[in-house]
């Protein structure tokens, strides 16, 4: 059997107001009847999409860590990251904070 995974997802936010592309890179993982691993072949293929295109698709997955059926559409999903990268940043600028329009601004 051969799994498809994603390898690497990209948000590319290039300028502010510009269109917002979602990179993917995919990995073929060959597995056997019992599930083991047996190769492992990186980059099989790139794939793009800009968020627009599926923005307001909504999904629905079962949050591993609270066991709550979590619901978002695509704009959302994006939006969660962008907050989850602002908290790995902000410690590497002391006095940074979030403003009123939920920019970061940095620490003088």
């Amino acid at each position: 059997m051969k799994k498809l995974r994603a390898q690497q997802i990209v948000i590319d936010l290039p300028v502010e107001d510009a269109p917002v592309w979602i990179w993917a890179t995919w990995q073929r993982v060959v597995k056997d009847t019992e599930y083991k691993t047996l190769q492992t072949v990186d980059q099989v293929v790139n794939t793009n999409a800009s968020l627009s295109s599926f923005a307001t698709k909504v999904e629905s997955v079962m949050d591993p860590v609270t066991g709550q059926l979590v619901t978002a559409s695509g704009a959302a999903m994006a939006m969660l990251i962008q907050q989850f990268a602002a908290g790995w940043v902000m410690p590497l600028f002391p006095g940074s904070y979030v403003n009123e329009r939920g920019d970061i601004i940095e620490g003088t």
